[in-house]
């Protein structure tokens, strides 16, 4: 082992420290406020229409009681389940309030196979299972929970049982607490879409002539059918040419979305008329003389003038979502002040209020942490961007506000960011037009402005852009192919030498780039990992390319060699500051369904051999969504959470659950962050064991030099000798001469033989930056003193 290899297992960690210079590792993560989010339902109490319940595939539930002004998250995602103790996987998807006691309401879990209820009556504090044997173990699929304004306590519940392969209903009568099938009701092997119940307790049931299976998607609008009975047990049907997943029911009215228009009926759905001119999420006033619609990011409205319904016109005065295309969810009305309208977005919206019956809107998120993250980067200047699945987020301030710089209609979903150089930033997404795009977008002025000045046919985002460190003018982004059975003859990598004005692609062919990754150590280096595949079972959608090693652009031919992993699809690529080379791949020998057994394995020899590596209290089976190495410190973002360590010979620690932050997207190196089902989060880790027999306090520094100017902190690592205590400590940092620059003194508990860390961010009690120069940095404590140099670069 080099002296280096050596040094580098003694000194390793990072931690950031917000809002001070120093600070004690602590959690190992805190959330960071960014509100909004996918919201696939909202119900509002109507005798209490200001509390509103919304829910999210991933973020579980949210309440409000003040008609949507500020919102809190209840604890539905850590409700234990039965039989494991485990708490709830993903979020919920469908819920619904009891009429006349907004403290009680019934959600089901995310989920595209069977569904779990769950029921609350402490506004979402506390959630306890129920109709595990009449629903769950049916393996039914929940479609629309829905509670009667007219008999109190009773819900209904309608879902796809794909054991029977037929829509089923069931009824509570007790608030949830249990749950009975109503055996007189079929919908004749097709998918239940959508329930509703209008004042009068007359059941509407919505389905579409598809069969229920799981994940049935892309399937609307379609032919279909509506059922209703007023007791469960003798039902009528409507048959429709053309129906899509909405459906709302007040008084006598009746409203069912269909192809760019909207069913109405006044006869309790014994007559329909059909209006164009609007299609989407649809809800009826309460005296059901009006239908409002979502259509093209307005509200619309229909009016009945006492003979006939109009025609639909856009009520609203502007564009809900901008030039980004909403998606509602639920139009939902106050039936106490119906000049109050709200609509909840699946996008990244999460909620939107109108106080003038549907004339203007505003985004109404204060505490509604359900943005889904999928990917973000840090500049130099410490600035933060994150992409939600339709925009560009950009914090100034280490994630205290937050400004929304770009509203696309594209799709981030499988996006990347990057921002390498300070004002330059970079964002890849797709565009299905004719076909799918993949684009890339940048701005120069950090995020303000953006040109489009890269875009692909057949292709899906960029899956990753990396700069040079050392000329950050110089990088490159790597696409795959739409189809994974595309011509072998096309071109994933481009380049730009001028911060992304102009791209180029390298005259290199073959499988789609999967990653993408520079050896900053020697940056005409860049590794590649190939492959093509498709999200399905079927294994020949797979083609395996390895990993490859390009020199100097893949010039020539003896520069664009293979360097190992065959047979796999590498699709994270990590280098080190020791150039160890770090993946996350596809094997072609995992015989699981879409290849779950995804591992992650690490070569210190330039690929020549290869270690798998594992956690502590597992072993990785799902592999990594993504991998980063950041101030000396290894992370992993796999299903389960995020994992770290020190030492990539040494086992991963899970340093953030997933109960605690869902299950996260991305990892954003520099002041490590991660983005996640439920948020985003900054990480404070560092490990803390340490073997080593002390007679006294010691401390190191890493790195040394440090160069705050590239975001680098100091990193210090401080021991406590071995049968002694430290109850208390301070840190105090001096210049050349001899002047106090910074001090802190920390009250804790340090046992004998542990380690604690500590960063320095280079600036002054004042928090003005310090000049370069040599420091002398002192630990003091009630044992003894221990002190070191660091030198400080800009």
């Amino acid at each position: 082992m080099s002296i280096r290899q050596t040094a580098r297992i003694v000194l390793f960690t990072f931690i950031f420290c917000a809002g001070a210079a120093w600070q004690l590792s602590a959690a190992y993560f805190s959330k960071v406020p960014i509100y909004g989010g996918e919201v696939h339902d909202m119900a509002l109490c109507p005798s209490s229409p200001t509390v509103i319940y919304t829910c999210g595939s991933y973020g579980g539930v949210w309440v409000s009681t003040d008609a949507g002004e500020t919102w809190r998250t209840t604890g539905f995602y850590d409700t234990p389940t039965s039989g494991t103790g485990a708490g709830i996987t993903g979020g919920a998807t469908h819920l619904a309030v009891h009429a006349s006691s907004p403290n009680v309401v019934v959600a089901s879990q995310f989920g595209s196979f069977a569904n779990k209820v769950f029921r609350s009556e402490d506004y979402g504090q506390t959630w306890e299972e129920t109709g595990n044997s009449e629903i769950y173990s049916q393996n039914v699929n929940v479609k629309r929970i829905v509670a009667s304004e007219k008999t109190a306590g009773a819900f209904y519940l309608l879902g796809n049982s794909f054991s029977a392969s037929d829509g089923v209903l069931y009824k509570s009568a007790d608030s949830g607490k249990t749950w009975t099938k109503f055996t007189n009701f079929t919908t004749g092997n097709k998918a239940a879409w959508n329930l509703a119940v209008d004042k009068n307790d007359i059941l509407y049931v919505l389905a579409i002539d598809a069969a229920p299976v799981p994940d049935l998607c892309g399937t609307c609008p379609r032919s279909g059918r509506l059922f209703k009975s007023s007791d469960g047990i003798v039902w009528s049907t409507k048959t429709f040419s053309s129906v899509s997943s909405y459906l709302a029911a007040s008084s006598n009215t009746v409203a069912a979305s269909g192809d760019n228009s909207v069913y109405i009926s006044t006869d309790n759905g014994q007559n329909f008329v059909t209006k164009s001119g609007a299609v989407g999420a649809v809800a009826v006033s309460t005296d059901g003389w009006k239908v409002y619609a979502s259509y093209s990011n307005k509200v619309w409205v229909s009016s009945f003038t006492g003979s006939a319904w109009s025609d639909f016109t856009a009520v609203s005065s502007g564009l809900l979502g901008g030039t980004r295309t909403i998606e509602a969810s639920v139009l939902a009305i106050d039936p106490l002040t119906p000049s109050n309208i709200y609509l909840s977005d699946k996008q990244q919206d999460a909620f939107f209020k109108s106080t003038d019956t549907a004339v203007t809107w505003r985004k109404s998120n204060n505490g509604l942490g359900g943005l889904i993250v999928y990917d973000g980067c840090e500049d130099p200047a410490g600035n933060l961007y994150i992409l939600g699945l339709h925009g560009v987020f950009k914090s100034t301030d280490t994630g205290a506000n937050w400004q929304e710089v770009f509203n696309s209609t594209a799709n981030f979903e499988k996006g990347i960011i990057a921002a390498p150089a300070t004002s330059y930033v970079y964002a890849s997404g797709s565009v299905y037009a004719s076909g799918s795009f993949g684009y890339l977008w940048r701005s120069a002025d950090g995020g303000t402005t953006w040109t489009n000045p890269l875009s692909i046919a057949n292709r899906l985002p960029a899956n990753k852009i990396v700069f040079r460190k050392d000329n950050p003018a110089i990088g490159y982004a790597a696409f795959y192919h739409s189809d994974p059975t595309g011509a072998t003859s096309d071109k994933y990598i481009y380049k730009t030498s001028d911060y992304g004005a102009n791209w180029t692609a390298l005259n290199l062919t073959g499988y789609s780039v999967q990653a993408l990754a520079i050896d900053q150590n020697n940056p005409t280096v860049l590794y590649a990992g190939l492959g093509d595949l498709h999200p399905t079972q079927n294994t020949n959608y797979y083609s395996y390319g390895g990993l490859w090693k390009i020199i100097d652009d893949g010039a020539n031919p003896a520069s664009w060699s293979q360097v190992g992993l065959t047979d796999t699809i590498p699709y994270r690529i990590v280098i080190d500051s020791s150039s160890y080379i770090i993946v996350s791949l596809i094997e072609q020998s995992d015989p699981t369904p879409y290849k779950y057994n995804r591992p992650a394995k690490y070569s210190m020899d330039n690929g020549a051999t290869w270690t798998k590596i594992t956690a502590k209290d597992k072993g990785l089976e799902t592999g990594p969504n993504d991998i980063e190495y950041s101030s000396g410190v290894y992370y992993l973002a796999v299903e389960d959470g995020v994992y770290a360590t020190g030492n990539i010979m040494s086992s991963f620690e899970l340093i953030a659950h997933k109960k605690d932050i869902g299950s996260p997207r991305c990892l954003i190196v520099g002041s490590m962050y991660t983005g996640a089902d439920r948020g985003f989060y900054k990480l404070d880790w560092a490990p803390k064991a340490f073997t080593e027999h002390l007679d006294k306090a010691k401390v190191y520094a890493f790195p040394n030099p440090f160069n705050p100017s590239k975001s680098e902190r100091a990193i210090f690592k401080y021991f406590v000798p071995q049968g002694n205590t430290a109850n208390w400590i301070r840190i105090s940092v001096y210049n050349i001469a001899a002047e106090l620059v910074y001090d802190k003194t920390e009250n804790v508990t340090m046992n004998g033989g542990t380690a604690y860390y500590f960063a320095w961010d280079g600036t002054n009690n004042s928090g003005e930056k310090c000049a370069e120069g040599v420091y002398i940095v002192m630990f003091s404590s009630n044992l003894n003193s221990a002190k070191t140099k660091v030198v400080l670069v800009r």
